[in-house]
């Protein structure tokens, strides 16, 4: 099981460097509330403080570690008003959909199934919407997280002739 420590480096009063280390620390705490911790202890001991080191301990035979997904990008390509088409380039592997809402946040067209083209060397996805967007509507095309990919979301909230 992974675990978390401190260590605490300080300076007594004969310039005589001291460490502290402390176990069982709370993984979910700050680097800054443990520096912080770091900060009381030397203090309460009179010593002058130098820093705080964090540990953060994995058994890599009993433990799987953590795979980082790929990160990937959705950017808006061409948003017309006129033809009511939505372009937007996505270099992962999921699936894309959308969701448009005026205003008032009441979401008023899911978007899916859109159409994909490559275009100068990028995969375009097109999402053809049912109704004209308003000016100040806004547009959320997302992705879920696949195997090889983080999950992505990209907001749109103007629509310019692109």
């Amino acid at each position: 099981m992974a675990s978390t420590s401190i260590i605490i480096n300080s300076t007594d009063g004969f310039g005589k460097s001291v460490q502290k280390a402390m176990t069982c620390v709370n993984p979910k705490s700050t680097n800054e509330e443990l520096a912080a911790l770091g900060q009381m202890i030397t203090a309460a001991q009179k010593h002058s403080y130098q820093e705080t080191i964090r540990i953060d301990k994995t058994n890599c035979d009993l433990e799987q570690g953590v795979v980082k997904k790929a990160v990937p990008t959705i950017a808006t390509k061409q948003a017309i008003m006129g033809d009511n088409t939505l372009k937007v380039a996505y270099n992962g592997d999921g699936e894309l959909k959308g969701v448009s809402a005026p205003p008032n946040g009441s979401p008023a067209e899911i978007l899916t199934n859109p159409t994909s083209a490559v275009v100068d060397g990028e995969t375009v996805y097109t999402f053809q919407m049912q109704t004209a967007p308003e000016e100040d509507m806004l547009i959320v095309v997302y992705a879920a997280q696949t195997d090889n990919f983080a999950a992505a979301v990209h907001e749109i909230s103007t629509f310019e002739e692109g």
